[in-house]
Parts: structure tokens; sequence; C-alpha cells
């Protein structure tokens, strides 16, 4: 087919049935790619505020000069995010006239001064590619990922997350930087983290074993927030944690205490024990402190206003349903402060992997 050929069939694709129902379709992509880089820029100006000391790291995973590309194809679409060196967050899109997977076999790419037409074939679901050469091609940031275009509602609402994604990879000190799956990596680390954290309060000699591990591993906690271990409370107090929850409007605080796995939480009568009570008690003294000296914290923890508050004690494995009705009752009655034994914590781990490998694949 020569050039004008090709320029008619393009012209006639644009006045098909076809062309207008898919132009919708993208049209509403190209809405969530927009939002998607808002949401991204005020996550990552929330997350510099609380640890600064991430700046270097987050440059790698979301340049600040980033522009995306969305190819409309007969059945499916194309999505490039890429390293522009003229413009940040513009959402581009073309249209053609032929499979997503011809398309893949000449794709062009923008780079510093121009395209560059290269076969991307061999890259398949979502892939992250970082200072890599493709064909003779260095690319210091490039994203592709391909859809059908009956997948696309669920698949590009999870392209979406992957700012939440980059904040659990930072959590568990995941560092892979593979022109792969980077994602399917971080649920394997996942996974595994889970399975020692079993075999940890299964089979941990000393008490401190398992508090260490969970002091190390903060991501069982809340998957998705910034962790501030042994924060002070002026010279009266200190937490094990504050959790940060970026992703929230504003910034929410978590305060949170550990007690021991082996911690009685009630006694023989079913009543909360006082090694419970004692726990329950020191969050109303921070609270209190709080009350009195929250102009101090706030210079501290930005955006500081109502925290929450988490106790971390004792085994589900060694209460009856009563029991556990009561917990649920006590966190539900409680709208400052949650009780989690360690076995919940394992629970919400692995309905989190469950959930990650229902959008992304075991």
């Amino acid at each position: 087919m020569n050039r004008e050929q090709k320029r008619k069939s393009e012209a006639d694709f644009k006045k098909s049935a076809l062309y207008r129902i898919h132009k919708k379709k993208i049209d509403d992509i190209k809405k969530l790619e927009t939002r998607f880089w808002l949401d991204t820029e005020k996550g990552v100006d929330k997350l510099l505020h609380v640890l600064p000391e991430l700046e270097d790291k987050i440059e790698i995973e979301y340049p600040e000069n980033i522009s995306s590309r969305i190819f409309g194809c007969i059945d499916g679409v194309i999505l490039i995010r890429y390293k522009d060196y003229k413009e940040k967050n513009n959402v581009e899109v073309m249209f053609f006239n032929i499979t997503v997977n011809d398309l893949l076999k000449s794709l062009a790419i923008p780079i510093e001064n121009g395209e560059v037409i290269i076969d991307m074939s061999m890259f398949r679901e979502w892939n992250k590619i970082y200072n890599s050469t493709i064909n003779g091609v260095k690319f210091e940031f490039l994203e592709i990922g391909d859809f059908k275009y009956e997948n696309i509602s669920q698949k590009w609402e999870d392209t979406l997350t992957d700012f939440k994604m980059f904040l659990l990879g930072n959590n568990l000190n995941f560092t892979s930087k593979t022109s792969g799956n980077p994602t399917k990596d971080l649920i394997k680390e996942l996974k595994q983290k889970a399975l020692d954290f079993l075999s940890l309060l299964n089979n941990a000699s000393a008490e401190e074993e398992i508090q260490k591990f969970l002091k190390n591993n903060p991501f069982l906690l809340q998957p998705y927030s910034q962790v501030i271990p042994k924060q002070k409370l002026g010279e009266d107090f200190i937490t094990d944690f504050v959790l940060v929850n970026i992703l929230d409007q504003g910034y929410t605080y978590t305060f949170v205490e550990i007690e021991k796995a082996s911690m009685p939480i009630f006694t023989k009568n079913s009543e909360f024990s006082s090694e419970f009570k004692h726990a329950e008690k020191q969050t109303f003294d921070w609270d209190i402190w709080l009350e009195r000296n929250k102009s101090y914290l706030e210079k501290k923890l930005i955006g500081l206003e109502t925290p929450k508050f988490l106790i971390i004690a004792g085994r589900s494995t060694n209460l009856n349903d009563n029991q556990k009705a009561l917990l649920r009752a006590w966190n539900r009655r409680n709208s400052t402060a949650d009780f989690y034994t360690y076995d919940d914590l394992l629970t919400k781990t692995n309905e989190l992997i469950k959930n990650l490998e229902m959008n992304y694949g075991s």
C-alpha cells in the first residue's frame, strides 16, 4: 500500500461507525490518563512533604517530564508513558486501522530528537522499563501496556493504582527494576513475607522475634501508608510507629502501640484483661497529650488533625467465637481506635495478596 492509499484508508476508517465507537472509549481513557497524572502529582507532593528523603527514588519511578500516548487500533489500545523532553503530562491520542499486534511490530516511540520505530511485540501485559536499551535505543523511562477493548474498563482502572504499588514496594524495600513485570515480582515478594510471618507466629522461640519482624515489615500494618518509627510525643511518650496515609484527601495519621503476641486479651470470664486495659489506656494518654500539645507536633507531622490509634497484640487463635464478637464490637464502638491481633494482620495481608492477584495475575 502506497502513501496515498494509506491516507485514504485512514480517512475511510475515521468515517466508519467502528471508529466512532472506539473514539468514545478512547476519549474516556484519555480522561482517566489525565486524571492519573493529576492524582499522581498530588500524591508525590504529599509524600515528599512527609518523607523528603524519598525524592531520588520517586524521580526514578515518576520523572517530572513524563507524557503519554494512546494508540487506538481496531481491536484495542496501546498506552505508552515516556520521558518527554519538551513538555510534561501531555496525553496524546492516535488512531490506526490495524490490530494491536500489528502496530506493536512497528510502534513509534518519542525520543529526544523525534521518534523511533521499534518492535515492541516482545513486551506483553504491563511493563516499566528503566535505563534500558531496546533495539539499540537507550530509554531512561518507558511504560507500555496493551489492552483489548472488552477488557479496558477494568484493566485501565488498574493502571491508575501504580502509585499505590510504589508505596507498597517502598514499604517492602522492594527494588526490582526489570523490563519484565515488576508488579508480579512484588506480589511474589509479598507472598513470601506473609509465609515468613505465619511461620514466625507459629514457631518463634522468643517474643522479640515477632515484634522485630513487624518493625522490619510495617507494610503488614497498612500496606500503602508511609511509616515513621519511634515518633516521640515530647519527653512523655514514644509511639512504636506513626502511619501516614497520603492517599486520602488530606493526611491521615495513625499512632501504633505494639504489645506481645502472647498477651492475653480476655480473662477466663471473657472480660477484657488488665493487659488489654493497659494498652487501651496508653492510647488515651496519647490522645490527652495530643490535645494539649497539638501545635508542637504539627511542626513535625504536616497536616495533623485528629489521629487514629491502633493496638496490635495477642492471637485470634486463642479466642472463642464470643470473644471474637466482643473484639469486633469494641472496634465498632471506637471511632478513633482499632485493635488487631497478629492473626488479623496476616489475614489482611493475605486478602491484599488475593486482590492483587485478581487484578495483576499470580
